[in-house]
C-alpha cells in the first residue's frame, strides 16, 4: 500500500483533526506558554486577516498562497483554531482553486457559510474538477462573489470558454475586483458580453497571438459598463489592431490606471479614457519595431500629451518629496518612489519608454518625452534619484532636455548618481553660469 500523497494528508488534517483542549492547552502550564497562545484574540483575528490577503492579478505559483497561511495559522493552537473557524469571512477570501482536492474545496466552500467569496483559478488544457467546481459555484453562488481571478494558459481548451462565459451571462450584483488573464481573440470576444455594474478593480490582461490581431475595442465597450471603476490595469503583449471608431469613456473614479503594451496600444488606450483629476498612471510602452518610421513619432508625441495630461493634476495634488529619473539608449522612466515600495493603498506615478531602435535620432526623440512634465511643480521634492547610462553623444544631444527638467528640482538635497556623477558632472560643464547656479542650489556635500 502506497503511502499518502501531501494533499491526502492535508486533507486529513483539516477534515478529521480537531485540537482538543485537553491535550492542547493543559500540556502547558501558563508560565511556559508560547507566547503565540497568549495574544488577544482581536490581535490573532488581525493575524489572519493578514494571512487572508489573496492575491488575485498576480499568480502565486512557488510562493506561499494566501489558503495555505491561512490554514497554517489555524493550526497554532486550540484558540486560533476557534476564531478561524469562527470568521467565515476569512475563509471567503481564500478560495484558490489551484490549491487543495475535491474535498477540500467542498470543506473550505462550507466554513464561508454566506460570507462574499473570492476565487482564483487557473484553466488549463484539460477539463479539471477545480474548473467544475468554479462554473458550479459562478451559477449557484454569483450573488456572493466579491472577488474573481481567471487566469487561461496558452492551451486551454476553447470549446471550454463558452461554458465559463455563459456564466459569468448572469448577474454580479457586489463583484467589485476582477482579473481576467487570457491567450486568445477568442477569448476576449467572450467577454464582451459580461455586466458587472459594481465593479471597483479591473485588471486584464491579452496575451494575443502576433498573427491574429486584436484591438482595444472590448475592453472600451466593457469599460462603458462600469461607472463605479477605481482601478483599472491593462496589459497588451502581442500587434493589436484598430477595428473601429471607439467612444470615449468617463469613469469620475478611477484613481489608479495601469497601462502596459506597445506605444500605439497604451495610446489608444488613453486616448479614450476620461478618468477622474488626479488619477495616477503607471505606464509602461515598449516599441518593439526595428526600423523607425513617421507613425513613431506621431505615437511618442501622443503618449506625450497624455503624460502631461495626468502629471500635471497629480503633480499639483501631492506632495512628492522623493523622485527617480533613468534615462539610457532604449528609453527614459521617471517615478515618485525610490526605493520602488508602495502599498497597496497609495497611488503613485511610474513611467516607462522604451525602443528596440536605439538610433542616436530615436534616442533624443524618446528624451523629448521629458517635457512632458514641463508644467508640473516637484518644489516638495528632497530626494532625486539619477541614472545616466554611459552614453556620450546620448547627453551631448539630448542635455537640453534632461537639464530643463532638472531646474524645476528646487528644493533638493539629497542627490543619488552614483556611477552617473561623471555624466552629471559633463552636463554641467556644458551649461552656461546662470543656470549651473540654480542647480541642486539647497543640495549638501559634507
Amino acid at each position: 500500500m502506497l503511502p499518502p500523497t501531501t494533499e491526502e494528508r492535508d486533507t486529513n488534517w483539516v477534515l478529521k483533526f480537531e485540537p482538543d483542549s485537553s491535550t492542547t492547552m493543559q500540556s502547558f502550564s501558563q508560565d511556559i506558554q508560547p507566547p503565540a497562545f497568549k495574544l488577544f484574540p482581536e490581535l490573532v483575528q488581525r493575524i489572519l486577516a493578514i494571512n487572508a490577503r489573496m492575491e488575485l492579478s498576480s499568480n502565486t505559483k512557488g510562493r506561499l498562497s494566501a489558503l495555505t497561511g491561512m490554514r497554517y495559522a489555524s493550526y497554532v493552537c486550540h484558540a486560533w483554531r476557534e476564531i478561524s473557524l469562527n470568521s467565515p469571512s476569512l475563509w471567503g477570501k481564500v478560495i484558490d482553486l489551484d490549491q487543495g482536492n475535491g474535498l477540500w474545496r467542498d470543506e473550505l466552500l462550507r466554513r464561508t457559510y454566506s460570507s462574499p467569496l473570492h476565487l482564483r483559478l487557473t484553466l488549463n488544457n484539460d477539463i479539471s474538477a477545480a474548473e467544475e467546481f468554479l462554473i458550479s459555484i459562478l451559477r449557484g453562488h454569483q450573488w456572493r462573489i466579491q472577488g474573481l481571478g481567471v487566469w487561461a494558459n496558452e492551451f486551454f481548451l476553447r470549446s471550454r470558454l463558452h461554458d465559463l462565459c455563459d456564466a459569468f451571462g448572469r448577474p454580479f450584483p457586489i463583484l467589485q475586483s476582477f482579473c481576467f488573464n487570457v491567450w486568445t481573440k477568442e477569448a476576449i470576444d467572450e467577454f464582451k458580453t459580461m455586466v458587472f455594474p459594481n465593479l471597483r478593480e479591473f485588471h486584464l490582461r491579452l496575451i494575443s497571438n502576433w498573427h491574429t490581431g486584436s484591438s482595444a475595442s472590448h475592453a472600451i465597450h466593457f469599460l462603458r459598463k462600469t461607472p463605479f471603476l477605481e482601478s483599472l490595469t491593462y496589459e497588451v503583449m502581442g500587434d493589436q489592431t484598430k477595428e473601429e471608431v471607439l467612444p470615449v469613456v468617463d469613469l469620475p473614479y478611477l484613481r489608479a490606471l495601469q497601462i502596459s503594451g506597445s506605444w500605439s496600444d497604451c495610446a489608444d488606450l488613453l486616448d479614450h479614457i476620461n478618468p477622474r483629476h488626479c488619477c495616477s498612471l503607471h505606464l509602461s510602452a515598449v516599441n518593439n519595431k526595428i526600423h523607425h518610421d513617421d507613425s513613431h513619432d506621431e505615437e511618442l508625441r501622443r503618449l506625450q500629451k497624455h503624460i502631461s495630461r495626468f502629471a500635471a493634476p497629480f503633480f499639483a495634488h501631492k506632495s512628492v518629496t522623493c523622485l527617480r529619473l533613468s534615462v539610457s539608449a532604449s528609453g527614459v522612466a521617471l517615478a515618485d518612489q525610490y526605493p520602488h515600495v508602495v502599498p497597496p493603498d497609495q497611488t503613485f506615478f511610474d513611467i516607462t519608454i522604451r525602443s528596440r531602435d536605439i538610433r542616436l535620432p530615436k534616442i533624443v526623440r524618446n528624451v523629448s518625452v521629458i517635457d512632458a512634465f514641463s508644467t508640473c511643480r516637484f518644489d516638495a521634492v528632497t530626494t532625486f534619484h539619477l541614472q545616466l547610462d554611459d552614453l556620450d553623444q546620448v547627453m551631448i544631444s539630448s542635455h537640453a532636455y534632461i537639464r530643463n527638467f532638472l531646474l524645476r528640482l528646487p528644493a533638493v538635497e539629497v542627490l543619488l548618481c552614483h556611477e552617473t556623477l561623471k555624466h552629471f558632472t559633463r552636463l554641467q560643464e556644458v551649461e552656461d553660469s546662470s543656470a549651473r547656479n540654480g542647480l541642486f542650489s539647497l543640495l549638501y556635500v559634507p
